[in-house]
């Protein structure tokens, strides 16, 4: 059940994700499984195409002259993307697990369930995970701050990220934060980056982006249990993002 959900008119979310990460057959290549995806979910997700996963080893000693040794350079599929012809929406069969992706524009979390629940059972019936391992689901934000006379009053809207040395003359050109959490009660892990994008004299684009996380451990696939965990996490997510704000902050969405 979601606790303290609150709806803006104008929500930043540029991309929701949610991850359900698998131990897969010892035999299964996501690579040899573009004919067989396309034919599973080509008629809704009609665009494939493929994520790359670069692998390299290097080997050098210590007590030596510096010399670096290229031991192993591999390139892989780690993934298959299949996309809705609007571009909106995805769904990814990955060398360890299923991805659905939703870009904007953005409703709710509720509104894309019965879609995640359809396209997963599929992957379980055509793809044959073994279990589930962790379970993610991960949103990332565009806002969208004013500047007050060229400088951004991170104040005004955040109560949370870096923050200037007292009594300073300087301003933010540009940050990167990162905070990891946990929440105690559940165990739910959160990966949160609060990052600027290039701006002008007005305004300044700032990228919100909170991951959470559950390790679990599942031999079954019993869709309840996943939703109950997405859940869980998606109340903590409603709680690091709310919380990070001002009132201000909110009033931006609304």
């Amino acid at each position: 059940m979601l606790t303290g959900q609150k709806h803006l008119k104008k929500p930043p979310i540029v991309e929701a994700i949610v991850d359900i990460d698998c131990d897969m057959p010892p035999d299964f290549i996501v690579g040899s499984q573009t004919e067989q995806a396309e034919k599973i979910f080509g008629q809704d997700y009609p665009k494939i195409g493929k994520r790359f996963l670069h692998r390299q080893g290097f080997t050098g000693k210590l007590d030596e002259q510096p010399e670096v040794k290229v031991l192993e350079s591999k390139v892989s599929i780690h993934a298959l993307l299949l996309q809705k012809e609007a571009e909106n929406q995805l769904i990814q069969i990955r060398q360890d697990g299923y991805s659905f992706n939703r870009l904007t524009p953005y409703s709710s979390l509720d509104d894309y369930f019965p879609e995640i629940e359809r396209t997963w059972n599929l992957f379980i019936e055509h793809f044959s995970p073994l279990s589930i391992q962790r379970i993610r689901l991960r949103y990332i934000n565009r806002i969208i701050l004013p500047l007050e006379n060229g400088k951004l009053n991170l104040d005004k809207f955040l109560k949370v990220g870096p923050r200037l040395p007292g009594n300073s003359q300087l301003g933010f050109a540009g940050f990167v934060h990162q905070q990891q959490l946990v929440e105690p009660n559940t165990d739910n892990r959160a990966n949160v980056i609060l990052s600027t994008q290039p701006g002008n004299s007005d305004e300044i684009p700032l990228i919100f982006d909170i991951g959470t996380t559950k390790e679990v451990r599942y031999d079954h696939f019993d869709w309840e249990n996943i939703l109950t965990v997405v859940n869980s996490l998606r109340n903590l997510k409603n709680h690091i993002f709310f919380d990070s704000l001002t009132e201000e902050g909110i009033c931006l969405f609304n």
